[in-house]
């Protein structure tokens, strides 16, 4: 099957799902463990809760059984055009378990209603504020709330939204958390920096390091949800990668700069640098989104590289006899390649 990423047109060039989010540190001894899930993507559709026999749970998962899940460790795909990246965790006392999007582009955790229910809870607060998320495919608003979050094996107090409106993602999503940059978080009424949950674990000294590690795997043919993936807390596996981590320079130049953002030396398509002699060149880590983009310039000169082909809109098309021609696509970073090949 050819499994070559589908590539959309956007302001600035965004790589899919960074290896590591360092910011204190570049050793690592003691993390704790997440499972990611992996599935793929719903209906997208405008719901509104005042209707909630629209509202379908992705899996009835018991406490027990969340439990045992978030001492796991397994992995999730790294390269999968079709797929959403899921991570348990849970809310509230007693734990409320939800499946929520694992999202590196935002810096907000909510949930859809019928996902946690406040009145059960013995340590939920109403925080008297409301928030808005714009995403590059659908929106949400809602109340903006605070209980206990347990992810793995640790816990912390956290603020998080509710919604009472969702307008272009599957309504059988639980809900989102965001992993970025605090400068991210700062969408409620109040317009504060609401803490993210690797902040809130460091500052209660529950993780010593400012780190998080993301690992995926290949999703196998005619699997359609697949637990495979993990996220380390304060630390990273050495075992999931091999040689060295190249340690990449914030994006400073562009948009990128407020998300988890690196600058490249060049991207190239086998032998062709897609750049044209362009300086800069940044792009975001971003676990969100199950698609690579690309900025004009590289959009256009890819369009121009692959034999027959043609632009439709912010998509490229070509034949299946173009197919043979396709070339490795290559970020380079520091020096260091990152090639995701066609097949």
């Amino acid at each position: 099957m050819f499994k070559f990423p589908l590539f959309a047109l956007v302001l600035s060039t965004i790589v899919e799902a960074a290896p590591i989010v360092d910011t204190t540190s570049r050793a690592s001894d003691d993390f704790i463990r997440i499972p990611i899930y992996n599935r793929h993507p719903l209906k997208l559709s405008s719901v509104h809760f005042t209707d909630v026999a629209r509202w379908e749970p992705v899996a009835n998962i018991s406490p027990d059984e969340f439990t045992s899940l978030a001492t796991e460790s397994i992995a999730v795909p790294a390269i999968n055009v079709l797929s959403s990246y899921l991570l348990v965790c849970a809310l509230s006392t007693p734990a409320q378990a939800v499946e929520v999007i694992f999202d590196t582009g935002s810096s907000i955790l909510w949930v859809q209603p019928l996902s946690y229910i406040p009145q059960t809870s013995t340590t939920h607060r109403d925080l008297n504020e409301t928030f808005e998320m714009w995403y590059g495919s659908f929106e949400t608003q809602g109340d903006f709330h605070s209980d206990k979050l347990t992810l793995g094996s640790v816990s912390t107090d956290q603020d998080f939204g509710i919604t009472d409106y969702v307008f272009g993602l599957g309504s059988q999503i639980h809900g989102l958390v965001g992993f970025g940059p605090p400068g991210l978080s700062n969408r409620t009424s109040k317009r504060r920096l609401v803490p993210t949950p690797i902040k809130n674990l460091l500052a209660a000294g529950t993780i010593k390091r400012n780190v998080f590690g993301v690992y995926f795997e290949r999703m196998q043919d005619g699997q359609d949800r697949v637990r495979n993936g993990e996220m380390a807390l304060g630390g990273y596996d050495a075992t999931r990668y091999e040689g060295n981590i190249t340690w990449a320079d914030p994006a400073t130049l562009s948009s990128a700069n407020t998300f988890w953002g690196l600058s490249f030396d060049s991207v190239m398509f086998g032998e062709t640098d897609l750049s044209g002699g362009q300086s800069g060149v940044e792009g975001i880590a971003d676990t969100g989104a199950t698609l690579i983009l690309l900025g004009h310039v590289l959009f256009r000169n890819l369009a121009d590289a692959i034999p027959n082909a043609t632009v439709h809109g912010n998509k490229i098309a070509f034949p299946p006899e173009s197919v043979p021609s396709l070339r490795p696509l290559t970020f380079v970073v520091r020096g260091k390649a990152l090639t995701l090949q066609p097949f």
